[in-house]
């Protein structure tokens, strides 16, 4: 169902005398319709279902079973119970629960619930099952009356989980995040520390509770997928070592970890390489975050010429434009004949409709090539710089310009409000993560040859830990803030800090919100 807001009245009863004081904050109708009827708190009903469907009436709460969407005789119940204040979540009707919750269908049931409040915000929220939490649905509003179509029965209402003058965006409670892992040598404790993260992170989505006090904070996402893919795409034809010959692991999504992964992962890895969570199962949670903590164990032995940005527009980007692209999209063109695996290998993970989040994790910057002899260390264009210095020294002449690929990343969602970039990598320590001008301004961002080697074989690093050293992500960051500017979001931390826990709240945090309209 495609979302729509409409604020054209639309009613036909009078409200029952319990809600008198509710309208009574929306002020008097004068001479507009009439509006519709809410269900009375308490109020019951029970339908009775079989193959030719059912329809149940509570004042003018509608709920349509159609034909086929039960193989056999059931029975629903259904209450009405008060309405709620969940967190930032506001309630514009009271919740209209099913028993059994949670029973599947063949075919989509509509359910029309009248509400009280601001048409523009209002939208239809939906529990994972046991109730826990509520995550927005597709929602049409007609005046006074919110349309959805579910295929699951569970606990919904009509509110909002925005306030305020963001509140500009459709409401989604869909989610398709993208993990990008630096698999070169340096980074397999840094795997490791991200992997503790991933259990907080992602029942935070899952439940909106973002403090873990229990209590759901803003909207949750019903429907999440992750993919994992490396940084590496080779070399082209030159030879280096750890890169191997051809396109490398060519932004195609992982379904098994690399060496020294998890124990717990499966050896012959994943049937799919897309990790899905869906609300109407929560107990696949655990699964579903064990599949991610696998395949973001991706090893290390990678091309240590990472090619961060490159690889996320390699594993997103389509051929052709899509239903999920934006006006105009045309797919990015790689060099070594690369073709975007967006709807060739990783076809299926991006979805109409759904937010779209990349999170880079490396100690490197990016190095995505318009030229791959850049890599070559007998090429006679570049030979006089050192292999470890040539992204940076030829970065204007051999690599894609920063504004290229921030259009390939906003390319990808119909709107850029609908792209959260966050990246774990090489800037220095205790900073906001999300004013990006700061971070850029900063001394040690600007990549220098390390003065203390002669001649110098690297740049100067910009963070430090126990477990190595960072170098500034320059162009990783300016690629964040030229998102930010589109209209989109970016968070970014130092991975030289001793946990990730500062990214995975912030991370979360923009995309909840993000996720009940806010943008």
């Amino acid at each position: 169902m495609t979302s729509r807001r409409s604020t054209s009245p639309r009613g036909r009863f009078a409200a029952p005398a319990i809600l008198a004081a509710l309208l009574a904050l929306t002020g008097c109708y004068g001479d507009r319709a009439i509006p519709s009827m809410l269900p009375s708190v308490g109020a019951r009903a029970v339908l009775s279902i079989g193959p030719a469907g059912g329809t149940v009436q509570i004042e003018d709460l509608t709920i349509t079973i159609p034909p086929g969407a039960v193989p056999a005789a059931s029975t629903v119940t259904v209450s009405i119970e008060e309405p709620t204040r969940i967190g930032r979540l506001r309630a514009f009707s009271p919740i209209v629960r099913f028993e059994p919750e949670g029973l599947e269908l063949l075919a989509p049931a509509e359910i029309r619930i009248p509400f009280r409040g601001d048409a523009a915000l209002a939208n239809a929220f939906i529990s994972s099952l046991g109730g826990a939490s509520f995550a927005p649905r597709p929602t049409v509003v007609e005046g006074d009356v919110a349309v959805l179509e579910t295929r699951s029965l569970r606990s919904t209402f009509v509110g909002s989980a925005c306030e305020g003058e963001g509140c500009v965006c459709e409401p989604t409670g869909a989610l398709d995040l993208l993990v990008v892992m630096d698999n070169s040598n340096s980074m397999n404790e840094e795997q490791g520390l991200l992997r503790e993260e991933l259990p907080g992170l992602f029942r935070a989505l899952a439940t909106g509770d973002l403090d873990g006090d229990g209590t759901q904070d803003l909207a949750s996402f019903e429907s999440v997928r992750v993919g994992v893919v490396t940084t590496d795409l080779g070399a082209g034809p030159a030879l280096v070592p750890t890169c191997g010959e051809g396109l490398g692991d060519d932004g195609v999504l992982l379904s098994a970890p690399g060496s020294g992964g998890p124990a717990a992962c499966p050896s012959d890895g994943y049937r799919s390489p897309i990790a899905v969570y869906d609300g109407s199962n929560p107990e696949g949670l655990d699964g579903f975050v064990q599949q991610i903590a696998c395949t973001s164990a991706a090893g290390v032995g990678g091309c240590g010429f990472e090619r961060q940005l490159e690889s996320a527009l390699v594993a997103l980007s389509p051929n052709e434009a899509a239903s999920y692209t934006a006006p105009g999209y045309a797919p990015p063109l790689f060099s070594e004949m690369r073709r975007p695996q967006g709807d060739r290998m990783n076809a299926g993970f991006l979805r109409d409709g759904s937010v779209l989040a990349v999170l880079f994790v490396t100690d490197e910057d990016d190095c995505s090539v318009v030229d791959p002899g850049l890599f070559d260390p007998m090429s006679a264009a570049y030979s006089d710089v050192n292999l470890n210095l040539r992204c940076h020294e030829y970065e204007s002449t051999a690599l894609f310009d920063v504004p290229t690929l921030v259009e390939g990343l906003t390319g990808l969602r119909p709107q850029p409000q609908d792209l959260v970039v966050g990246a774990i990598t090489g800037v220095p320590t205790g900073i906001a993560v999300d004013d990006l001008d700061a971070v850029l301004a900063n001394p040690a961002m600007v990549p220098t040859p390390d003065p203390s080697m002669s001649p110098p074989t690297n740049l100067s690093s910009v963070c430090s830990s126990s477990r190595g050293v960072a170098f500034p992500a320059n162009r990783i960051v300016r690629a964040l803030r030229g998102v930010q500017e589109a209209g989109g979001r970016a968070v970014v931390q130092s991975i030289c800090d001793d946990s990730f826990s500062g990214i995975s709240r912030s991370l979360a945090t923009a995309l909840a919100e993000r996720a009940g309209g806010d943008c």
